[in-house]
């Protein structure tokens, strides 16, 4: 798969395409498309702001104070 590009799933059929970032946004645009991201995607998509990366969720690890 070439970075630029993002995998597709359509339902209910169950078909996986990959298509350009371009693309991919513009069929999600679509209201009928019936293309949708992947749940296990790396890109998510709202109206709004686009097609774009997900961004990491770092945890932070809080350790209590060592006894004396």
């Amino acid at each position: 798969m070439h970075p630029s590009s993002v995998t597709l799933v359509a339902l209910p059929a169950g078909i996986q395409q990959s298509f350009s970032i371009d693309h991919a946004e513009r069929l999600l645009r679509m209201p009928n498309s019936g293309w949708e991201l992947p749940k296990d995607s790396n890109y998510e998509y709202d109206r709004v702001t686009g097609l774009h990366k997900k961004k990491v969720q770092r945890t932070t690890v809080h350790r209590k104070p060592e006894a004396e």
